[in-house]
């Protein structure tokens, strides 16, 4: 740990590593309101261009979303689950604050598992409520478990510009620190998937990463990652990755996180987003950039990126060949637990 507290003694005015999220967004939608951290396509048509939406109409989402909860189903005061299943949008990190502020936990199960590892996960949590979109398939799980369901307001509600009364989330680093926050699921590689617990901690492991010195000159890849302005993240949101790069990332570094059509982490759709915007970055899991690789006119535009982080596993040497020549390429460890660990950029 000697290490670690040489580090974090590292500190300056910003307390890397011990922000609460909850609090850092309304501190940045009062300072910094226009700043933008998400940017998502306005319809199903990519054509239709992208939204941009700053931490000002984040957080009164975030206040509408918890007033919400607060009036269904009350505060809580023992980190009880909730479950969201619902349309792969930004709904997913409304909802993830939302909760917190309310006292809840969260809990994200893949959508590609089935209803009898939803259940398994429900009574593994002791969860009792569950949050949904209008029109999203939950039907199988509601005959399985007895819970009380909820319907998620419209998006368009959400990010209405009128402004709506805040909800304060007054806990200091030192009380919350180890507070739960939200439940993802393992792959179920070895078995079912299984439960696992993030807190506040787990959220802010990449702030303290920046404060690591270089080895032999290289920086830490958090270090790398703070320099984009905006990153594409072609993984899957409502996934313990998705959900804890894109809120992580958005609000401890000044990047704006691109998402595209829910489900469609495709090559043409990373063709598309090229057209629509400027990146810096993509992160992405193996199988698009793998797509990619066999794909030269998308190849060619890589030339313009700072980097590509590789989410989920390794490329193919072939894949990594071809992309490396137009682009830094890193390939991330991390797991379900820790989220990630510190890691070193490479040589070109």
């Amino acid at each position: 740990m000697s290490f670690w507290n040489t580090v974090m003694d590292a500190q300056g005015e910003v307390r890397y590593g011990q922000r609460l999220i909850p609090s850092l967004i309304d501190d940045i939608a009062a300072n910094d309101p226009d700043r933008v951290c998400f940017s998502f396509p306005q319809t199903a048509n990519l054509q239709d261009g992208l939204q941009n939406l700053t931490f000002r109409i984040f957080a009164n989402a975030i206040n509408k979303t918890a007033h919400f909860i607060q009036r269904e189903i009350g505060r809580s005061s023992m980190f009880e689950t909730v479950m969201y299943m619902g349309y792969p949008d930004v709904r997913h990190f409304i909802v993830l604050i939302a909760l917190i502020k309310t006292g809840h936990k969260a809990l994200f199960s893949s959508h590609r598992n089935s209803v009898a590892v939803h259940a398994d996960l429900i009574k593994r949590t002791d969860c009792a409520i569950l949050l949904h979109t209008a029109g999203f398939p939950v039907s199988g799980i509601l005959e399985t478990c007895r819970m009380e369901s909820l319907c998620m307001p419209d998006l368009e509600y959400l990010l209405d510009d009128s402004p709506f009364e805040g909800f304060p989330y007054d806990k200091t680093w030192e009380e919350a620190k180890n507070h739960p926050v939200m439940v993802v699921d393992t792959l179920g590689s070895t078995g079912l998937p299984k439960p696992v617990v993030w807190t506040h901690w787990t959220l802010s492991t990449g702030g303290p990463y920046r404060l690591t010195p270089p080895i032999d000159g290289r920086p830490t890849l958090w270090g790398v990652f703070t320099s984009c302005k905006r990153a594409y993240m072609a993984l899957p949101i409502f996934r313990g990755a998705g959900i804890g790069i894109g809120i992580s990332v958005a609000c401890f570094t000044q990047t704006t996180i691109v998402l595209g059509l829910p489900g469609q982490e495709t090559a043409d759709t990373l063709k598309a987003i090229f057209e629509l915007t400027d990146l810096d970055a993509i992160n992405a899991r193996p199988a698009t950039l793998e797509e990619v690789a066999t794909r030269p006119d998308i190849m060619a535009r890589f030339n313009r990126l700072e980097f590509v982080a590789v989410v989920g596993g390794a490329l193919s040497n072939g894949a990594s060949e071809k992309l490396s020549q137009h682009v830094r390429i890193y390939t991330l460890m991390a797991n379900t637990e820790p989220i990630n660990s510190v890691q070193s950029a490479s040589d070109p």
